[in-house]
């Protein structure tokens, strides 16, 4: 009988998936999901966090101007145009997902740019959690079903959840992030708003 391998087996994808939008709730909620019994997700859920608040820590101040930039932009959208469903909510979502493209504008795939994805995520959730969490809510699902949806065949070749222990995020492997990073806070957040309405339409 032949088996499939993992980059064949839609099951293995399936929990990849899975997983990829249960780390993206438990960062959201910064509590464990799981019981004892799912220690070995909640492990995973675990290891995602730390990597993910050292990355914080180290670029603390770029997050915080991409976070101002995204919340004065939205806003200038979102009254400067007549489309009666363009909400300010919706707008930041758009505008969300057009920043994760950018990052895997050039196709190049890592740990670092997933967790730079997660670590961004839930810098926006605890920013705006408090006066609003049904929006940081949906920050955490769309992240959640980007990672699923676009990055889970790559994370499936590349060893699985798994493989994220065998990740250091020291300065040589975070330098493209951070460059990546870097580009989208002088380029797409200072584009005009001509053209983000065109992404968000």
């Amino acid at each position: 009988m032949s088996t499939l391998s993992p980059i064949e087996n839609p099951q293995v994808l399936k929990s990849i998936q899975k997983e990829a939008i249960h780390i993206a709730s438990y960062l959201s909620s910064c509590s464990p999901l799981y019981s004892s019994a799912n220690s070995k997700i909640s492990h995973h859920c675990q290891l995602m966090s730390r990597h993910v608040e050292r990355l914080k820590y180290r670029h603390e101040i770029l997050f915080t101007g991409l976070a101002r930039k995204f919340d004065l932009e939205c806003q200038q959208i979102a009254t400067t145009t007549t489309h009666t469903n363009l909400t300010i909510s919706n707008v930041f979502c758009q505008k969300l997902l057009h920043m994760y493209n950018y990052l895997f504008a050039d196709k190049q795939i890592t740990w670092g740019r997933i967790i730079t994805l997660y670590s961004f995520a839930q810098f926006l959730i605890q920013r705006i959690q408090k006066q609003d969490a049904e929006q940081a809510q949906r920050i955490g699902l769309l992240t959640g079903q980007y990672v699923a949806s676009r990055l889970a065949k790559w994370i499936m070749n590349n060893g699985g959840w798994e493989s994220l222990e065998n990740f250091t995020d020291d300065a040589d492997k975070m330098n493209d992030t951070y460059h990546t990073l870097f580009a989208f806070a002088i380029t797409c957040l200072g584009i005009s708003l001509f053209v983000l309405f065109l992404v968000v339409r």
